[in-house]
Order: structure tokens, then C-alpha cells, then sequence
């Protein structure tokens, strides 16, 4: 899909329930983890600029998000917008 931002939603390291130092590693997440992420980011976003619009978030998060490709089974495939924090954000203070 074309206008489908990438978040990332697996692989996190977080803090433990087992103690105050203690950490936990998940492999796998899912929407529970990428929804709250997206929300931080607009939050910044809107810390920069009071009147960002979730519309304008979101094509500024097409606009500047970044791009990995990878190969399997001689294939090249390429991935993305995946978003782009600091750009996302400079993006706005400039704006």
C-alpha cells in the first residue's frame, strides 16, 4: 500500500515487573505497541507546533520517512515510509 506509514511494533526492550532494575525483551507486539508509539511522536509533533493537524502529521510522516530494502529468494524488496522521528520533528520546527 502506498500511503502506509511504518511504525515499529516488535523487538522492544522495556522495563521488568520483576524489579526496579530489571528489564524484559519481547520479540513479538503488535498494534497494542505501534498505536501508542505514533501517538508520542504526533505528541512531540505538536509540542513543536501547537496547530499540527493529524493530517498534516501524517503527510509530513510520508514526506520524511526512510526506506530499507532487503533481498530474498533473488528478490529485492523495499520497505516504507518507515517513520522518521528527528526528521519528522525538524520537519516541523523549519515549518
Amino acid at each position: 500500500m502506498r500511503y502506509r506509514i511504518w511504525v515499529p511494533m516488535d523487538s522492544r526492550t522495556t522495563a521488568s515487573p520483576t524489579g526496579q532494575t530489571d528489564y524484559a525483551f519481547d520479540r513479538h507486539g503488535g498494534w497494542s505497541w505501534a498505536v501508542p508509539y505514533l501517538v508520542g511522536i504526533y505528541a512531540l509533533g505538536l509540542q513543536v507546533d501547537p496547530d499540527l493537524s493529524p493530517e498534516r502529521f501524517y503527510q509530513a510522516a510520508l514526506e520524511t520517512g526512510s526506506y530499507t530494502e532487503f533481498e530474498h529468494a533473488g528478490r529485492t524488496y523495499r520497505l516504507g515510509p518507515i517513520i522518521n522521528p528527528p526528521a519528522l520533528i525538524e520537519r516541523f520546527k523549519s515549518s
